[in-house]
């Protein structure tokens, strides 16, 4: 193998890892500049070991999803399974927090965490449509009312039609 295939290689290597580090950043929601500064970390606390500016992070990430875009289910039970988990780690965090400011009898922290845990709950409402009015169709049946349709029934089927007895 000559030095110039070896090169390219690591270089092929490193762009591939590159495209699947940032797209995997970007599922988990992480701005561009997020995604900057992690790149910088060591790997073993999830960054690559050396800086990938803004613009190459969203070529890279773009370039990923392109390859994966046959494959990527953006169907709506799929997005609506990762948006349930998230919401459920969201009111798991708010539950965990609740209980803390509780234990320490912070009112602050009580109050903000129960609005935390409103938020993901009215969050799960909204997808998946618990949160829709219960519309509740009545209709009002007078005695003239059946009178009319025995009528109206009577006479499709060729009879004469009865009279009130009022």
């Amino acid at each position: 193998m000559t030095a110039d295939k070896r090169t390219r290689d690591v270089i092929l290597a490193k762009t591939v890892n590159e495209e699947r580090w940032a797209y995997a950043r970007r599922m988990q929601r992480l701005s561009f500049e997020q995604m900057e500064e992690l790149s910088a970390a060591p790997v073993e606390r999830g960054g690559l070991g050396y800086v990938v500016p803004v613009r190459i992070l969203k070529r890279r990430a773009d370039a990923y999803f392109e390859q994966m875009r046959a494959t990527v289910s953006d169907e709506r039970a799929t997005r609506a399974e990762r948006q349930s988990y998230e919401i459920d780690e969201r009111a798991r965090a708010a539950r965990a927090d609740f209980v803390a400011a509780r234990e320490a009898g912070d009112a602050k922290a009580i109050e903000a965490a129960d609005r935390r845990l409103a938020a993901a709950m009215k969050d799960e409402r909204e997808l998946f449509g618990l949160n829709a009015p219960t519309r509740v169709e009545t209709t009002v049946t007078t005695r003239d009312g059946v009178l009319d349709d025995l009528n109206a029934a009577l006479v499709s089927l060729g009879r004469e039609p009865v009279e009130s007895a009022d």
